[in-house]
């Protein structure tokens, strides 16, 4: 849910759900490489609040067309997982 909802825009959910990538993205004064950086940080700040989730880490982001493709590993209580998401495309 955090990776796929915009952080404030529900009152059903808490501020703690959600992620800012939606401001980012859609800053047409921002360069590619400045999304790049934020990118990791944002998603990272939308995870970290689940206690389940210990780090998330090894970011790889592309650029293709208008979506950036972004792989990153997650470290659960549970094991690791390799999540594979592609945002900025619905922007």
């Amino acid at each position: 849910i955090a990776l796929q909802t915009e952080r404030y825009a529900y009152s059903v959910y808490s501020h703690n759900v959600g992620n800012e990538l939606q401001d980012v993205l859609t800053d047409q004064e921002t360069t590619d490489a400045y999304k790049k950086m934020e990118i990791p940080r944002l998603i990272e700040e939308a995870l970290v609040y689940d206690d389940r989730i210990s780090a998330v880490t090894d970011f790889e982001i592309e650029k293709q067309g208008d979506a950036f493709h972004v792989s990153f590993v997650v470290e659960t209580d549970e094991g690791t997982l390799e999540i594979e998401e592609v945002i900025g495309q619905d922007v």
